[in-house]
């Protein structure tokens, strides 16, 4: 796997790709909460392409710097849980390595916001790509729209067979 730069949340505001995506979630904060921050392996029944392998190789009491090992449409992705605050429903994380970088660095950061009919989730994408910025932003930002679109049907989904 290929080691990525090790970023903290002070360099999100410094990446040359940034971007925010808002998706409203019909579903309780508090359980897509516990499914974001939870038991990496879930992430395979929400969040499209990944599959039920990941798991926690280290894990501490508050969460910040724990890593985590997932797979995502066959790659494999090591991270390292940089926030995780469930008062405010903020869990970010980087990419520490992984078998197909798409950059010298990346890192995502999660919150959720009560609304209505469920919540609203907030997701910034960083990235300090290998390709120009411009060009990374216009190929990231249709997919990042389409795979947050889906991963609240897929939490809606998850959320609703749980009740």
């Amino acid at each position: 796997m290929a080691e990525l730069r090790r970023v903290s949340l002070d360099d999100f505001s410094t990446a040359p790709v940034i971007l925010k995506l808002e998706q409203s979630i019909a579903a309780p904060r508090a359980q897509v909460w516990e499914l974001l921050s939870g038991d990496p392996a879930r992430w395979g029944r929400f969040f499209p392409g990944f599959d039920g392998s990941g798991r926690w190789l280290t894990r501490t009491p508050e969460g910040v710097g724990s890593v985590r090992r997932v797979r995502v449409a066959g790659v494999t992705f090591q991270e390292t849980i940089l926030a995780h605050d469930a008062a405010t429903s903020r869990w970010a994380f980087r990419v520490d390595s992984c078998g197909l970088p798409l950059g010298r660095a990346q890192a995502e950061d999660y919150s959720l916001a009560d609304a209505q009919h469920g919540c609203v989730l907030h997701w910034t994408f960083a990235l300090w790509p290998y390709v120009p910025a411009a060009v990374a932003r216009v190929i990231a930002r249709p997919v990042l729209r389409v795979l947050a679109r889906r991963m609240a049907v897929g939490l809606e989904r998850v959320t609703a067979s749980r009740s």
